[in-house]
């Protein structure tokens, strides 16, 4: 959305947007590879799902740790105004969730 809206599909304006925002202009390759590991990690679920679902939780929670970081900085690090909100709010659900989950399994495990 943002090459398209923001940059205009110009690499060297993404760049330099990039720069302005973070100071590394290169962070811009690495929003280039969440698109790229998103699509991939999609793909393999729609086209493998039983192998998707089998496969190793440590890569699993790398992956899924990494895009996470990735929503976090678009929408609260590099966003003000009304996407702040939404992410500090997504990630407050996010964080409830994921202790309650704990909280489950760990009473499961004393079980």
């Amino acid at each position: 959305m943002a090459m398209h809206f923001f940059d205009h599909w110009s690499h060297a304006a993404s760049l330099e947007r990039t720069r302005a925002a973070s100071g590394v202009a290169a962070g811009v390759y690495v929003s280039y590879m969440f698109v790229l590991l998103w699509a991939a990690d999609v793909t393999y679920w729609w086209c493998a799902p039983q192998r998707y679902a089998a496969r190793g939780v440590t890569f699993d929670r790398l992956l899924h740790g990494f895009m996470l970081l990735m929503v976090f900085n678009g929408m609260i690090v590099f966003e003000s105004g009304p996407i702040r909100y939404a992410g500090v709010a997504l990630f407050t659900v996010l964080a409830v969730a994921a202790t309650v989950r704990l909280r489950n399994d760990v009473r499961r495990s004393v079980e």
